[in-house]
């Protein structure tokens, strides 16, 4: 199927540019869609993640009373959200969010023994439920939706082809130009163009130089597809990017082990999540939080964004490995794979991000630590174990001692799940240049760009609902430019 002509092009196919090619076709417009790789779904595809919405029907059977006005209020009590988030963006997600949760649970998104609100995930102190937990393949639901459109005849897309350059006409966007498996260029034209490619989380480059984290051991754990395309693309033409000195206001995420060979790679992952008797320690040698508090919530997050490199050491012993499973586990069970204990043990003979020694003075020593101050720390916590009292996290089972030798120390740096940061947008989603001013023709939606989420679920959401704003209106703009 070839299309007699163009409204509108979306490039990239992951949730934010599904949705808008999906709702640019349903409001009449003929829709060109370029995806890099040879399938469709972006990063979108490959996580499963929460959903967020207030004012749902899931809400309505639970008997929890919510609005938008409620949802706004809470997320306002976030001071990250009064940082990083244009209030009338915001404003329009609480406001459109819940409905894009009941368009979900439509299609079958929400299986029945998990089809009900839950608390956030990321430490939000919401008075009112209104997190959603899909079914991890839920993107395939919305994709079929995406195909029932090509069927008709209202969405043609071209795989394997990479967008290069936004082509503009007397200031106003156009089209853009193409190069398919890397064969000579073609322009393209039309009405309008959504630029939804995503972030540029696997560019370690990207990452550094635009300070989304100062970790001396930076790994990703977004494919390598996401080089951001569209950020550079856009950069060259001269719009205003926001949010790029932070990272996804959900932080960073702990425990990858370097893999030292391959920049940007974890060679193991390390399971903080309550783990028994290991401790995480700083590059000072010195405890920072309850390791049994959980790591996605802060205060371990906080902790590790303020400490030297944001690098945190794990320190366990003989006993804790004898009397445990092996504390290196699949990241959400994906890779690196489970290592097992003689795996690490086998590492630690290398001496490069896990060592041993057989005293705690020569362990500081293979990691870089001050002998004293780790001698220290682990005197003080040896003593929590043994009376129960003066634990100055909070830490509620003291099970081990460490002092039962070999011991071993692993390294861990932080794991950008995705970047955060790009071009700055309207509540139309139109795009706007470094004087304020709105780009004609171009509209963007997804990772790629500001980012108006902060907390559990907005993420996800926020490529739905961000996504069909763009479709939308640059639809609109389009088939009132045709007539």
């Amino acid at each position: 199927m070839k299309l007699s002509h163009v409204d509108v092009i979306v490039v990239g196919s992951g949730g934010a540019g599904v949705m808008a090619a999906i709702t640019a076709a349903d409001e009449e417009a003929k829709v060109l869609q370029f995806e890099k790789q040879s399938v469709i779904g972006g990063i979108f595809a490959t996580r499963g993640g929460t959903t967020t919405g207030a004012q749902t029907r899931m809400q309505f059977e639970a008997g929890i009373d919510d609005n938008h006005y409620k949802f706004y209020n809470d997320c306002m009590s976030d001071p990250k959200a009064r940082e990083w988030c244009d209030p009338e963006i915001l404003m329009y997600y609480c406001q459109r969010a819940g409905q894009e949760v009941d368009y979900l649970d439509s299609l079958g998104v929400y299986p029945p023994e998990q089809r009900r609100p839950f608390p956030g995930i990321y430490g939000e102190n919401w008075p009112t439920l209104r997190c959603y937990f899909p079914r991890r393949d839920f993107p395939t639901l919305l994709f079929a939706e995406h195909e029932k459109r090509i069927q008709r005849g209202d969405i043609e897309i071209h795989f394997n082809t990479a967008v290069t350059d936004i082509i503009e006409e007397a200031g106003k966007v156009v089209g853009v130009r193409t190069r398919e498996d890397g064969g000579t260029a073609r322009d393209y034209r039309a009405g309008a163009v959504i630029i939804c490619t995503g972030g540029f989380g696997a560019n370690i480059e990207l990452i550094r130089k635009h300070n989304i984290t100062q970790a001396n051991d930076i790994m990703t754990l977004s494919p390598t597809f996401c080089t951001g395309d569209g950020f550079l693309m856009c950069d060259n033409i001269g719009v205003q990017m926001v949010n790029l000195e932070h990272t996804i206001p959900t932080g960073l995420y702990l425990g990858g082990v370097p893999d030292l060979d391959n920049p940007g790679e974890q060679i193991a992952h390390v399971n903080l999540n309550k783990y028994p008797g290991a401790i995480w320690v700083d590059l000072n040698g010195k405890r920072v939080a309850n390791e049994n508090g959980g790591y996605l919530v802060p205060p371990p997050k906080n902790a590790v964004a303020i400490a030297p490199g944001q690098t945190m050491i794990v320190i366990l012993d003989q006993k804790i490995m004898e009397e445990n499973e092996s504390i290196l586990v699949p990241w959400m069970g994906t890779e690196p794979p489970a290592r097992s204990w003689e795996w690490l043990k086998e590492q630690a003979t290398v001496g490069r991000v896990i060592t041993r020694a057989d005293t705690i003075d020569g362990l500081a020593s293979s990691v870089g630590i001050d002998p004293r101050a780790l001698q220290d720390t682990v005197a003080i916590y040896n003593l929590s174990v043994t009376t129960g009292e003066h634990e100055d996290f909070g830490r509620p089972d003291l099970d081990y001692k460490l002092e039962n030798p070999p011991f071993y120390a692993i390294r861990t740096g932080v794991l950008v799940i995705a970047s955060c940061g790009g071009p700055r947008n309207n509540v139309r989603q139109q795009v706007l240049d470094r004087n304020d001013k709105v780009i004609p023709g171009l509209y963007v939606a997804g990772e790629v760009s500001g980012y108006q989420g902060f907390a559990t679920g907005m993420y996800t959401m926020g490529n739905l609902v961000f996504g069909k704003q763009a479709g939308r209106i640059a639809a609109w703009v389009a088939l009132g430019s045709r007539s």
